[in-house]
Formats: structure tokens, C-alpha cells, sequence
């Protein structure tokens, strides 16, 4: 099923970057592996919404190219090291930054030098449970950034919004797997942050409903009303629903059936 509303979903015509990107992944992975595959996919995916939302917000088209590009950079190294995209053994989102600006992989891309350090924020916290200002503005202070403070955090909630996006689309199709988890019932903690309209802590996610409650949760960090105006919420409240939902004992469904009730309607941006 996919949600997102009057767009292709073909992959990009690749630039040069784009190109430089796809061969890192063919000439040091294995692509016959499931999950590599989907990842390279899943990558340029993201480059198409943030080209997208990004023209529609009027950000440059480049930078907004690159930083989709790049965001899940580590991913494929974790797979291999791992057959897991479990952050807690590999932080793929810190991972990407170490190897891209510690270790010099960004070298490889025609990336202008001034765009470093916003790449670099967006990238580092695309993943995490919320945008650290205050690390964003010290770090900041070191810098001689051609970027305003609100043009990173502007690129920051990009990225954040794009991967959501792809992952909701993922999700929608019943691409997601519940099946590392068998326990039933929920977390206290979860259920309450989902009441609470607040993002999940994915170190929190103990059981199958969990899970499932972390799907609604992720609405709730969306920044931009372009990201939900391509999506059809209702289409994705269902294949909630229909592929996770049934995967649950009836207590639990019960439970998750409720909650869409109660957090459908009020779904909204970040402030």
C-alpha cells in the first residue's frame, strides 16, 4: 500500500555524487544481500524527498541532494559487521560522520568545503530521538559557517522528515518486521510518550504492540506540513492496522485500535 500521495516513486536520475555513492556501495558490499539492496534503495528514495520538500521550502537543491545521499552512509558497513541495523552495537548516524569527516570519505563527492559542517549536523542527528540545540550551538560557535544557526536546524528537520517519510511508506507496505519480538502486552513508557504525543525511545520498545505504538509515534516528529500534505494518513492508519495490528493478540489490538482513534485526528507539525 503506498501512502504517499501523487508522487513517482521511481528512484533519481543520479548526478555525479549520486554515482560516486552507488559504486562506493557496488565496488564494497555485497547487493545480492536482502538488506543491502533495500538500503541503497531506501537512499534514494530520501534524495527524492528531500529534493522535493526541499525545492518546495526553497533550499538548495544540491545540498539538500547531498545530504539524502549521505544520511544513512554507515548503514551498509553496519550490516556488514553486524546482519543487524540495531543502533545499539553500531550508531550508524555518528558511524557515517566519523567515516565521512574524520576519516576523509566525503573527499570522494564534489561537496563544497563550506558545506561540511551543515552535512555534518544533519546527518548526525537525522536518527536520534530529537535535535540537540545545544551541541548544535556550541559546535556552531566554532565555526566559520557561511549558514545561519536556522538554515542548519532547517536542514536538520529536512532530513529527519525525508527518512520518516520513506520509512512510513516502508511500513505501509508491511515491510517492517515484528518478528524479533514476542512478548506481548506494552511498555508502560511507550504507551505513555504515544499519549503524550511525544517520539518513542526505541531503547524502550520491549514488546510486539511496542513496536507497533513506535510506528504511530514517529507522526509526531514531523517538522514541515509539506512532508504529511504528500501523505494519506488514512491509508497509513490502516496498513497500520492491517499488517501489524493482525500480527497482535486481540487485548493488544484492542489497545492499538484505540489509540489511532484518539491520536488520529490531532496529528500536526512540530512547532
Amino acid at each position: 500500500m503506498n501512502i504517499i500521495k501523487d508522487y513517482n516513486f521511481e528512484l533519481p536520475v543520479l548526478n555525479n555524487n549520486g554515482k560516486v555513492f552507488e559504486q562506493y556501495v557496488k565496488d564494497n558490499f555485497d547487493l545480492s544481500i536482502n538488506r543491502i539492496e533495500r538500503k541503497l534503495f531506501h537512499t534514494f528514495r530520501v534524495v527524492n524527498f528531500c529534493t522535493l520538500i526541499g525545492k518546495q521550502l526553497g533550499l538548495d537543491e544540491n545540498l539538500c541532494y547531498n545530504i539524502g545521499l549521505l544520511h544513512d552512509y554507515a548503514r551498509f558497513k553496519q550490516w556488514t559487521l553486524h546482519q543487524s541495523f540495531n543502533d545499539k552495537y553500531f550508531e550508524h548516524a555518528d558511524e557515517a560522520v566519523k567515516m565521512l569527516f574524520e576519516e576523509g570519505d566525503i573527499k570522494k563527492f564534489d561537496i563544497d568545503e563550506d558545506d561540511y559542517f551543515l552535512i555534518n549536523m544533519a546527518i548526525k542527528f537525522h536518527n536520534k530521538i530529537k535535535i540537540d540545540l545545544n551541541y548544535i550551538q556550541s559546535e556552531y560557535k566554532k565555526q566559520n559557517c557561511k549558514y545561519s544557526f536556522k538554515d542548519i536546524l532547517t536542514y536538520c528537520k529536512l532530513i529527519r522528515d525525508c527518512d520518516k517519510l520513506d520509512i512510513f511508506n516502508q511500513i505501509a507496505k508491511g515491510e517492517m518486521t515484528l518478528n524479533y519480538l514476542t512478548d506481548n502486552g506494552f511498555n508502560p513508557a511507550v504507551l505513555k510518550s504515544v499519549k503524550n504525543h511525544t517520539s518513542v525511545n526505541t531503547s524502550q520498545i520491549k514488546t510486539k504492540l511496542d513496536r507497533v505504538l513506535c510506528f504511530i509515534a514517529f507522526l509526531f516528529d514531523i517538522y514541515f506540513p509539506q512532508t504529511l500534505n504528500i501523505m494519506d494518513l488514512d491509508r497509513y492508519f490502516l496498513a497500520v492496522d492491517k499488517h501489524y495490528g493482525s500480527l497482535l493478540n486481540s487485548d493488544d489490538r484492542q489497545i492499538l485500535n484505540k489509540v489511532i482513534k484518539e491520536v488520529k485526528p490531532s496529528i500536526s507539525v512540530v512547532a
